[in-house]
């Protein structure tokens, strides 16, 4: 007994440790399991706020701070009215976060499962999740906060609205101190919270 309680307490910290260092993260939980908390993930990202308004594109953002309090989220971003920038985020999610299951010889051929999720740097390698102007990935441009040169280069870049107020297609040139969105945890809290319950089995 003692003897497999010593093997546990190894393989969890050659998973804590060893793994990592080869860029993935590793758990004794079966490859079914870690499915289901995927398709979990996909889901509360369908169904968090940034992506409810963005789908929607009529009701006023909750995110952003506007005097007529009719902003829209994707009329603020510039995002073309046909664009399905939710959609494409799902479909790069799905697709970039791996799940695995092998056996691991160091480990005495214990079966583990990996996971790999895609970094900022990735997303904004992805041509379906970059913005039209600045070039980065719509999720990284909230996460980072619309501010500084980027917010700048944004205003000076985007064609005249086609509707009064806030929203529309574009933002305004004129108005060039509008107000800016400050950073939107977003896709960071939920795979953080992906990642803990991931790891409650290393």
């Amino acid at each position: 007994m003692a003897l497999n309680r010593f093997s546990s307490f190894i393989t969890k910290a050659l998973l804590k440790q060893a793994l990592p260092l080869i860029g993935v993260r590793a758990s004794t939980m079966g490859e079914a399991a870690a499915l289901v908390l995927k398709n979990r993930l996909l889901e509360a990202v369908e169904n968090h706020p940034v992506c409810i308004e963005l789908r929607d594109k009529t009701s006023p953002s909750r995110f952003i701070p506007s005097k007529s309090g009719t902003a829209t989220l994707a009329g603020y971003l510039g995002m073309p009215e046909s664009d399905d920038p939710v959609g494409n985020l799902i479909d790069y999610l799905d697709k970039t976060i791996v799940i695995k299951s092998k056996r691991a010889i160091i480990l005495g051929n214990k079966i583990i499962t990996t996971l790999s999720i895609p970094s900022k740097k990735d997303m904004n390698s992805e041509s379906s999740l970059a913005h039209p102007r600045l070039g980065l990935a719509w999720p990284v441009i909230l996460e980072e906060g619309l501010t500084g040169l980027a917010n700048a280069s944004f205003f000076l870049q985007a064609p005249p609205a086609k509707t009064g107020g806030d929203s529309g297609l574009g933002i305004q040139i004129s108005n060039k101190t509008r107000p800016r969105i400050g950073r939107i945890q977003f896709l960071s809290t939920l795979f953080k919270e992906f990642r803990e319950k991931f790891g409650k089995n290393e």
